[in-house]
């Protein structure tokens, strides 16, 4: 029961206690007032009648008497009369409850006696001749006898008029008495009731009261008894509950704090060897950031100044040769039969052949004279301070040293053979960009000359020829963007494992007047030189979103990649571009990916690292392509933020050898390792699947698969 029902429960019972005593009183009562009731009716006329009788009996007498004194005949007359009254009283009388026998008493004399009024004057008849009458005494005796019966009735009727009272006064005591009862138990009982009720509560909030001591004091073990199912027992519930979870919660903290000081001795052991680890790892970062510095620098093959780094220098000498009117030669140095080399020895076997040449370069060159790597198997090298007969020597001697010292390739001996070209600033131009295209054109004299030899540009008819065909491609590409004769065609991706072909390279093609295709080998040289490159790539950004929309459209969901060139990787707004593209055409990031070749790589890693995050922030997937002509060792590409990378072809089509095909299982491992897919490009026989499966290869690109083609529909 609740504190609020026991509460309630007082005035209920004082109420039934109350109810109870007044039933008693009542009943008391309506017998005591019926008492009185019938008391009244039978009593008080019953004396009145009485009274009645003994008077008209008097008078009767009295009448008789007058009679006998005056022998006449208005006493008997008037004796009749109240004879009359007499008998109707006596009849009154009879009707009576418990007064019947009586009544007929009285009236059975009055008719023995007073049968008729003829028999009172017969009385008086004889009383007049002087007979005896002996009636007359009989009724005088008669009447004596009534009047001793009424007397005895009068006090009979007043006794038990006098019980009636002694009752009705008794019931009114024992109703008085029931009342002081009801009262006495009703007070008794809330006195009771009030007791037992506050003495629960002040109990059950001492029992708060000490257990929240005890609690106070730390002691999580107290619980206080519950008793019954109010309130207040719901509370000391939840008291019970809150010292369970914090004796819980107590013994958890003593041991969490056990094992605290464990881990803090642990932890004091850990921080003095971790502190001797920093300090390694800490001369170890060092060094590792000045391997990034240096790689953002330089070629990580051959050690030599990337593309980029180079371009600096030359545009600084050349902006310090003109203003000082010094001359600086450019020289380009280009392999002969370098993909004999790496499709005989394989991919280390050439990157072996690339560091031996490497060697000789510096041995010749000056500690002044800037020499790069210029991609893959070219070279160039700035020679400051240095006429074009100055620069010839050094040519010259290079051929020298080149066919005469010998370099060890897989246990091979090989001699070395180069082409040479050289272009001479202010002497050529004063044209950073022209002196480079002259350099090119002048290696280019040199290996139709029979390879193996130098060439000074000279400004010859071959050599023109070869720089308009630059300004002429230059032309072309300018018109074919204004009139959109750019084409995109699509090769296939195959997975190996399921056979599907999710994936798509987007490839470009240059349309002729006569309709035929060009390939983009033929242009994409002077839309570099002739800083077009760009505006192709926003081009093909531009084709291949509509295309991916396009195929969205017809619920078909790809992914289409396609090749950024060193320059759009320059260009800081590319990322803002391919933003605006996708928003444009509402496309989704994950399918456009966008592919950088190694040799780009190569040229700007820093800005690569930098793109291949902003990339990846983008939603788009980022591929490495050629991958395995520029790197020796793939562990520098682990920063990079990379979906997949491409194998050069060159590692495909010489599969056969145990070189390339132990490479190319190491670069799986490690790629697989940083969640990176694998794609062999120039896939061209049905026969290489399985084995490029077995090393670990993800997709496979190429003829076998599938050509380029305009329509995907085709495949």
């Amino acid at each position: 029961m609740t504190i609020k029902q026991k509460i309630w429960s007082i005035p209920l019972i004082t109420i039934l206690i109350f109810a109870i005593g007044m039933a008693i009183t009542y009943k008391a009562s309506s017998y005591t007032y019926d008492l009185l009731q019938r008391t009244g009716i039978i009593h008080y006329p019953y004396l009145h009648n009485i009274q009645t009788l003994s008077e008209n009996l008097n008078a009767i007498q009295e009448s008789f008497l007058d009679a006998l004194d005056t022998n006449g005949g208005y006493g008997i007359n008037r004796a009749r009369h109240k004879a009359e009254d007499f008998r109707k009283a006596a009849e009154e009388i009879a009707i009576l409850d418990g007064k019947k026998d009586i009544s007929q008493e009285i009236l059975t004399q009055f008719n023995n006696y007073f049968a008729a009024a003829d028999s009172a004057a017969s009385i008086m008849i004889g009383v007049k001749k002087g007979e005896v009458a002996p009636d007359l005494n009989r009724m005088i005796a008669a009447l004596n006898k009534l009047k001793n019966t009424l007397k005895e009735e009068n006090a009979t009727a007043n006794a038990s008029f006098g019980e009636s009272l002694e009752l009705s006064k008794s019931n009114v005591q024992k109703m008085l008495l029931v009342s002081l009862i009801s009262v006495a138990f009703v007070v008794v009982g809330l006195a009771y009731i009030s007791y037992r009720l506050i003495t629960s509560i002040l109990l059950s909030l001492e029992y708060l009261r000490m257990g929240a001591k005890r609690i106070a004091q730390g002691d999580f073990t107290a619980r206080i008894p519950e008793r019954g199912k109010d309130e207040l027992t719901m509370v000391i519930q939840s008291f019970n509950s809150m010292g369970e979870e914090l004796q819980i919660a107590t013994e958890k903290r003593i041991q969490y704090q056990k094992q605290l000081e464990t881990l803090n001795l642990e932890l004091e052991d850990r921080v003095t060897t971790r502190t001797a680890q920093l300090g390694v790892a800490l001369e170890e970062a060092n060094k590792a950031n000045a391997a990034v510095a240096y790689m953002a620098d330089h070629d990580t093959l051959t050690g030599l100044l990337n593309r980029r780094r180079f371009q600096e220098e030359l545009d600084l000498w050349g902006k310090y040769a003109l203003r000082y009117k010094r001359p600086m030669a450019l020289m380009f140095i280009d392999l002969d039969k370098f993909k004999h080399i790496n499709d005989t020895y394989g991919h280390l076997g050439g990157d072996e052949y690339l560091v031996a040449f490497t060697a000789i370069l510096k041995t010749v060159l000056r500690s002044t004279d800037y020499i790069s790597r210029w991609g893959g198997d070219e070279f160039a090298a700035l020679l400051t301070e240095t006429n074009a007969a100055a620069a010839c020597e050094v040519a010259s001697k290079l051929n020298k040293v080149f066919s005469t010292t010998p370099i060890t390739v897989v246990g091979k001996t090989l001699h070395v053979s180069a082409s040479i070209g050289i272009a001479i600033l202010p002497e050529h131009t004063s044209d950073i960009t022209e002196l480079t295209a002259f350099a090119d054109a002048a290696m280019y004299q040199a290996k139709d000359a029979g390879r193996g030899c130098f060439y000074l540009y000279s400004a010859s008819a071959h050599e023109v020829q070869h720089m308009d065909q630059y300004a002429h491609w230059a032309g072309r590409i300018r018109r074919a963007l204004e009139t959109d004769q750019f084409i995109l065609f699509y090769q296939p991706l195959l997975n190996l494992k399921t056979r599907a072909t999710p994936e798509y390279e987007a490839l470009l093609r240059m349309e002729d007047t006569d309709g035929q295709f060009i390939s983009p080998g033929v242009f994409l040289a002077s839309a570099e030189r002739f800083d077009l490159s760009i505006a192709i790539d926003r081009m093909v950004i531009r084709k291949t979103a509509h295309k991916i929309a396009t195929l969205k459209k017809q619920n078909i969901h790809l992914c289409l990649s396609l090749n950024l060139s060193p320059q759009s990787l320059e260009d800081a707004s590319i990322i803002n571009y391919i933003r605006d593209a996708l928003r444009e055409f509402d496309i989704a990031p994950e399918n456009l990916a966008l592919e950088i070749s190694e040799t780009s790589i190569l040229q700007n890693i820093s800005r690569v690292l930098n793109l291949s995050s902003e990339i990846m922030q983008l939603g788009c997937r980022l591929i490495l392509d050629d991958i395995g002509v520029g790197f020796s060792s793939f562990h520098y590409l682990a920063p990079l933020s990379i979906h997949s990378i491409k194998i050069h072809g060159d590692l495909i089509h010489n599969l056969q050898l145990e070189s390339n095909r132990d490479y190319l299982t190491g670069l799986c491992k490690t790629c697989h390792e940083l969640n990176i897919q694998v794609v062999a490009k120039f896939v061209e026989d049905f026969s290489l699947l399985d084995p490029l499966r077995a090393i670990g290869v993800d997709y496979a690109q190429g003829f076998a698969i599938g050509t380029p083609l305009e329509s995907m529909d085709t495949f």
